[in-house]
């Protein structure tokens, strides 16, 4: 993602779903929207979709225990707004086994989110939730179109 193997102006869209923008530093997701503007054509589009921080803060959960076919996944997370990183440890369990990792997403608010677009070179974004609607504080998830 940070250093794309194609040529410039390849694609004439990039899409990056369900939260898989934001794991690396700042400087390296930076780096990431660049890239995706250098692989577009003229006119082309990225799409990302992500959490809306706005909206999902209030509905905060310190912790999570998923359940499946009697598998457990818990989840224990926090938010540091001088970051702007959520940080999860999460232990599964699974046939008795324990596992145990820490993975980190830097979240974003809307604003913020478009001027880093807009840093990387794209013309314009347009921010919206999954049906298309404009963007709001009550919506869980927000998807930033960027235009090149």
């Amino acid at each position: 993602m940070r250093l794309l193997p194609w040529r410039d102006e390849h694609f004439d869209r990039v899409v990056s779903w369900f939260t898989s923008f934001g794991y690396f530093d700042d400087q390296d997701n930076r780096r990431v929207l660049q890239e995706a503007h250098r692989v577009l054509r003229p006119d082309g589009r990225l799409l990302i979709e992500n959490n809306n921080l706005v909206g999902l803060l209030p509905r905060w959960q310190p912790a999570f225990v998923t359940e499946r076919d009697g598998h457990f996944a818990i989840d224990r997370s926090c938010f540091d707004p001088t970051t702007g990183r959520a940080t999860t440890e999460r232990v599964i369990i699974r046939d008795g086994r324990t596992r145990r990792f820490v993975f980190s997403v830097r979240m974003f608010v809307a604003a913020e989110l478009r001027d880093w677009l807009l840093g990387a070179g794209f013309t314009s974004v347009n921010l919206v939730d999954p049906n298309g609607d404009p963007l709001t504080v009550r919506s869980r998830r927000m998807i930033s179109i960027a235009y090149r």
